[in-house]
């Protein structure tokens, strides 16, 4: 049965509290300017390459060189949020979902309108036992994609997993109630 849209409810989207140290952190660098790849001289074409070295080592099954070699990058570059998404999706793909949710958010800190990494931010909040804040989530996606000139797909993507966890959370509450 395909269920109508629910309707997209404008609310922030929360950090969850256990994030707070990593924000913390995130923002002195960014704050005290410490851009190593600048300090050291490797411009954007040398990151690039970097970036696209630990996809090879992440697509030959070298998993944890790639994760090391993009932490590598954020770290020459911190306030780049594409390299913190990608160091994050690679994360959430390991399983290391904890790690991921705190890597988007830090992500989210540089480039809050990256719809793709607020809906795989959700997901590692659901992941994580964080419902209400994987729903502020996807709702802010939704938003995003409302704004947004080619947000078809990832307002599919959105819908579908808001609707899913409310779904599971309606079935739960029916649940308890008829057991209650």
């Amino acid at each position: 049965m395909k269920h109508s849209p629910r309707p997209v409810r404008q609310r922030p989207v929360r950090t969850p509290p256990a994030f707070t140290p990593w924000l913390r952190r995130i923002a002195l660098l960014a704050v005290q300017g410490s851009d190593l790849a600048h300090h050291q001289g490797r411009g954007p074409d040398a990151l690039d390459a970097i970036q696209a070295h630990a996809g090879d080592r992440w697509a030959a099954g070298h998993r944890a060189e790639a994760v090391a070699a993009l932490a590598g990058l954020v770290l020459q570059r911190p306030t780049e949020a594409r390299y913190q998404f990608t160091l994050a999706r690679a994360l959430q793909l390991g399983g290391q979902v904890e790690e991921a949710a705190a890597q988007f958010t830090l992500g989210l800190l540089f480039d809050p309108h990256d719809g793709w990494a607020v809906l795989h931010w959700g997901e590692c909040l659901a992941a994580t036992g964080h419902l209400a804040q994987a729903l502020d989530a996807w709702r802010a996606c939704l938003a995003l994609c409302a704004s947004a000139c080619d947000g078809g797909r990832l307002q599919q993507c959105a819908q579908q997993r808001l609707d899913a966890a409310q779904d599971h959370a309606d079935t739960a509450s029916a649940g308890a109630a008829h057991h209650g």
